[in-house]
């Protein structure tokens, strides 16, 4: 569903929320509600707020509508391996690294004599079968392993709490996301993004470490 919404009352929220976030803390405004005009306004006004898209036909024609903008784009979705190439070309992070084999791919899709493509590796930090992501166990030995994998720069983690009510689950998830963060880099892994926390738990994220938030239907719906 696109948002009706006037972009001037979109830029509107958008600038209250900001309003209310510590400073430390960078917002990715999810631009799957956004139509492209929406997209277009926003930038004029905030022209380094961070736009993140997790529909990769969807960002890339938003992207082709909206032009050369000054914003960076993150891709924030689930990624096929079949769509990396499009994906690496047209998104400086791609956030949802959520397996050994979608690490692969944007490896050899990125050229050697490129800058390594930025990631975040996606944990699945409760082991939920219908959730993507990567257990601790698998990031750990990704960290280890690190080299492998030249033409990515790995700089984070990024986290999904679970869909519930449970606000103590929430803080739980988020706490035990921010524990591995914490202890790969104290083993030397130099990460520095942690983002976690979405328009309906993005309050409990900040108070548990977020380096980064996804916000949308808080500004669109």
């Amino acid at each position: 569903m696109i948002s009706p919404t006037p972009p001037q009352v979109l830029i509107s929220r958008l600038q209250t929320f900001l309003d209310t976030i510590p400073q430390a803390v960078t917002p990715v405004l999810a631009t799957k509600y956004a139509t492209a005009a929406d997209i277009t306004a926003i930038s004029s006004v905030f022209p380094h707020l961070i736009f993140g898209e997790n529909r990769v036909q969807s960002g890339l024609e938003k992207q082709a509508i909206c032009g050369d903008l000054p914003n960076d784009w993150h891709f924030i979705g689930h990624l096929q391996r079949n769509k990396v190439k499009m994906v690496c070309a047209s998104y400086r992070l791609i956030q949802s690294v959520d397996s050994v084999r979608l690490l692969d791919a944007i490896h050899h899709a990125t050229p050697s004599d490129h800058p390594p493509q930025p990631v975040l590796l996606q944990i699945n930090p409760l082991d939920t079968p219908t959730q993507y992501g990567l257990s601790e166990s698998a990031i750990q030995e990704i960290m280890a392993g690190r080299s492998t994998w030249s033409r990515v720069a790995i700089n984070g983690l990024m986290g999904i709490a679970p869909q519930t009510s449970d606000t103590e689950l929430i803080k739980k998830t988020f706490k035990q996301i921010r524990q591995l963060y914490d202890n790969l880099n104290r083993h030397g892994a130099l990460l520095s993004v942690l983002s976690m926390g979405m328009s309906n738990d993005y309050r409990i994220a900040i108070d548990e470490g977020a380096t980064m938030i996804r916000i949308g239907s808080v500004i669109f719906k």
